[in-house]
């Protein structure tokens, strides 16, 4: 019966959204609504000036690492604090204008290089690497929450990723840079009911009048969905309001709200996505 009303409210589920689709695609956001929105706030920068005055993005281009880095320290309004410091890296290929950025986000646990002396600034970052570096701006832990080389999982599980990037191989570019860092900003911090923009409200580094204004004019309430896309079938299931994954057979299984399902195919997706299993069905034994 349990499974009779699942695939009812699917049923139901898609032929709402289906109603809703020419409503939903005027409403994504673009690139350069992302950029506009974050470079009202001070948190991403142009790469020149148009003859008009306004910034020149370049959001088709692959940044590299040393951009990429120094992107993701302007989103988390560090930019100054990272020019003012004297930051001491065991990198020595790391290009003098970058230094400060790469300094102060390794000195802050937001990146690392690629061996113990070498950082690959000038390499183009990857939609991993990139989405590590947010992850670790919201307090996640690589190899303890995510893994690195699969970072996608839990930010398609935050909602700050849709199942767009799901292979080392995806091009990124400055305009996906854009739209991650402008999703991010409405996660909330890894243990914390406060989200990145709140932090960034009370470190005074914009008004939330500010930031109302930036949502309205990027024609969004808000940045990336709102929910990450989840399965509804699987070997094992949990729940997007708790830690753990369970038989589907589990009497803690049975409680959780349709709406709320989360469904991994094998074990180590689950603990990927930052599940550990439950200790009273002990799933898959």
């Amino acid at each position: 019966m349990r499974r009779i009303n699942r695939w009812l409210g699917m049923f139901l589920s898609l032929m709402l959204i289906l109603s809703m689709i020419p409503s939903a695609l005027a409403a994504d956001i673009q690139p350069k609504d992302a950029a506009d929105a974050l470079y009202t706030l001070g948190l991403f920068g142009g790469t020149g000036t148009n003859s008009d005055g306004t910034p020149v993005y370049e959001l088709d281009r692959a940044p590299t690492r040393n951009e990429a880095i120094t992107m993701l320290v302007a989103l988390i309004g560090k930019t100054e604090q990272a020019k003012a410091g004297n930051w001491d890296i065991p990198f020595t290929d790391v290009e003098p204008w970058a230094k400060p950025y790469v300094g102060y986000a390794y000195a802050h646990h937001l990146t690392s290089g690629l061996s113990a002396t070498t950082y690959g600034g000038n390499q183009p970052i990857t939609a991993s690497q990139f989405l590590t570096f947010v992850l670790n701006a919201l307090g996640y832990e690589s190899g303890t929450d995510f893994q690195w080389d699969q970072a996608w999982i839990l930010t398609d599980r935050l909602g700050i990723t849709g199942g767009k990037y799901s292979a080392q191989n995806t091009t990124f570019l400055r305009g996906d840079v854009a739209l991650v860092s402008w999703a991010a900003l409405d996660a909330k911090e890894n243990g914390k009911d406060t989200t990145l923009a709140q932090k960034m409200i009370t470190e005074g580094v914009f008004t939330s009048s500010q930031y109302e204004s930036a949502k309205k004019g990027s024609g969004q309430q808000g940045g990336g969905d709102p929910q990450p896309p989840v399965k509804k079938e699987g070997t094992f299931v949990g729940s997007l309001e708790s830690d753990k994954y369970h038989d589907p057979d589990c009497r803690y299984a049975e409680k959780i709200l349709e709406e709320n399902e989360i469904w991994f195919d094998t074990a180590a997706e689950a603990q990927q996505a930052g599940y550990s299993p439950c200790g009273v069905c002990h799933p898959g034994t």
